[in-house]
């Protein structure tokens, strides 16, 4: 498939620089990107480079390569709509060995612009002879620039679809997008793999069907309100899988708003934390508890005295504590080992 696109694009750029050469009767057409537009950079910056992505040379399309734009016409694009030359262009530029390596005597090039106003790239027409330009003709290039900027940012905007889209299919954690009214639009295949409900059980429902009864009103009250006052709620929510058990999670909810600022859809990222539970759970029975016997040791004593004492204080009551001692107990410890004494 990415071949098949591939090739699509291929073809594209190239039938627009074929049919751009022959709009206006030129040997050369060509059309580039900026290398490293990911980067920020600014218009005049003279160390870019274009990135060739069609070449139509009289007759058969040439490869592609890097070109760079100091010393060129191109870099003079940056700061005009369009750069003209009838004539002399190899003479007025020196410094570009490709126009004097082909012999090129009229140069006519405008930027590629995206709808945000960045320059993204370059498509010139060049000959061998000077060229007479009506005014006519010229918008011809600016067409044309705007149907290949149109192609470019679908193609950028589809790359990053299938991005998301892979993101969302392959992310460990569940991922739950409803509409405005809770109606469960999709699932992601951890959502299933962590609850137990297919996308087929879960679409048209509501994360009702999750809802483990643990927690009072007023727990989902309090969740409301912050969601809507802030656009986004995170903590843990013990929910239900679809064969009964009950298990933790540890959600992040945000709200979707759109361009009126009305809410249209929320987002549940969630990831069942029940074995960070266990985890927990086990350090601290092992730091509150005797090894031994199992019994609380004197960290869970303090806790529970300093407790009790609080409550006692609290109430104006009295709190008794009984302490039980084994005689010589420490002599068996001295004598016999503490393995014995165990």
């Amino acid at each position: 498939l990415n071949a098949t696109s591939q090739a699509q694009d291929t073809n594209f750029f190239q039938s627009c620089a074929k049919e751009l050469a022959s709009a206006y009767n030129t040997r050369y057409a060509m059309i580039g990107l900026y290398n490293n537009q990911e980067e920020n950079m600014d218009e005049s910056d003279v160390n870019r480079s274009i990135k060739t992505l069609a070449i139509w040379a009289g007759d058969h399309f040439a490869d592609n390569f890097t070109y760079a734009l100091k010393g060129t016409p191109c870099q003079d694009i940056l700061n005009l709509s369009a750069e003209i030359i009838p004539c002399g262009a190899a003479t007025a530029y020196p410094d570009d060995h490709m126009l004097l390596d082909m012999g090129i005597e009229s140069y006519f090039g405008a930027p590629l612009i995206a709808p945000s106003g960045n320059f993204i790239g370059i498509i010139s027409v060049m000959d061998t002879n000077p060229m007479d330009i009506g005014d006519w003709v010229k918008p011809i290039l600016a067409l044309f620039a705007n149907r290949i900027t149109l192609e470019v940012q679908r193609k950028s905007t589809q790359k990053e679809l299938e991005l998301a889209a892979s993101v969302f299919n392959e992310s460990a954690d569940a991922i739950l997008i409803c509409k405005k009214d809770t109606e469960i639009l999709r699932v992601n295949p951890a959502f299933t793999r962590i609850t137990g409900y297919s996308s087929e059980e879960a679409v048209g429902q509501t994360p009702k069907m999750l809802k483990s009864g643990i927690h009072p009103n007023a727990f989902y009250k309090n969740f409301w309100e912050t969601l809507h006052a802030t656009g986004i709620w995170q903590g843990e929510i013990i929910d239900r899988r679809k064969d009964g058990e009950t298990f933790p999670t540890w959600q992040t909810i945000t709200v979707v708003r759109d361009s009126a600022g009305k809410i249209s859809q929320f987002i549940s990222i969630f990831s069942d934390i029940s074995e960070k539970k266990l985890t927990e759970k086990r350090i601290y029975d092992l730091s509150h508890h005797d090894i031994v016997t199992g019994l609380p040791n004197r960290i869970f004593f303090q806790d529970i005295a300093g407790t009790a004492l609080d409550h006692a204080k609290r109430i104006n009551t009295q709190l008794a504590i009984l302490f039980i001692d084994l005689d010589h107990f420490k002599l068996i410890n001295d004598t016999l080992g503490h393995p014995v004494g165990d």
